[in-house]
């Protein structure tokens, strides 16, 4: 990444603005980025993205604008695919890809009981240790992929489907992923 001088960065949030203006337009956003003013630029469209129904976003966890950007219950928006972004509070989302971070992944596994819609969730990181974090029940869930360490048990699926491991995972308590692995009709680890 280089730096970016004062005119290109004048120029990129202008160009973000204009887009921004025209939210309601917005069908699929993919935005990769670590620009200072990247958040309320993104803001400005807040309660406009009635059409959205596609978001990736990408922007490395140590920029300054990260945790500020908020999509909350957009109507349409059922696609979601984020690094490290726990502020999300999504309920029409059905699927849900998530790189997690350390700092966020308690807030984040308590707060998910709220995608009351979700039906895929793909969870990838590094290890987790969630202590006292509360079991979240996701009864339209009909794919669950872990490729970090995660215990199963933050999550109860009675729907679910597939479940796709990352090695090493199913060494755990055997008797938890009997347990949990009661209905599933796919496998892959």
């Amino acid at each position: 990444m280089y730096a970016m001088t004062q005119k290109h960065w004048l120029y990129a949030i202008q160009t973000l603005e204009t887009l921004v203006a025209h939210a309601e337009r917005w069908h699929a956003a993919y935005i990769t980025a670590n620009l200072l003013g990247l958040s309320e630029s993104l803001n400005k469209g807040k309660g406009r993205f009635g059409q959205l129904h596609t978001l990736q976003m990408c922007i490395p966890s140590g920029a300054s604008c990260y945790h500020d950007i908020f999509f909350e219950d957009e109507p349409n928006l059922t696609r979601v695919r984020v690094l490290d972004h726990y502020q999300l509070r999504l309920s029409s989302v059905t699927v849900l890809h998530f790189k997690l971070a350390r700092r966020s992944a308690h807030r984040f596994f308590a707060e998910l009981e709220q995608m009351t819609s979700l039906e895929e969730l793909v969870v990838g990181g590094g290890r987790h240790d969630l202590p006292n974090v509360p079991v979240s029940k996701l009864p339209s869930l009909k794919t669950y992929s872990v490729d970090c360490c995660v215990p199963l048990t933050v999550v109860k699926a009675p729907s679910l489907e597939k479940l796709y491991l990352a090695d090493g995972l199913l060494d755990a308590d055997t008797q938890t992923v009997e347990t949990f692995l009661r209905g599933v009709n796919h496998i892959i680890s």
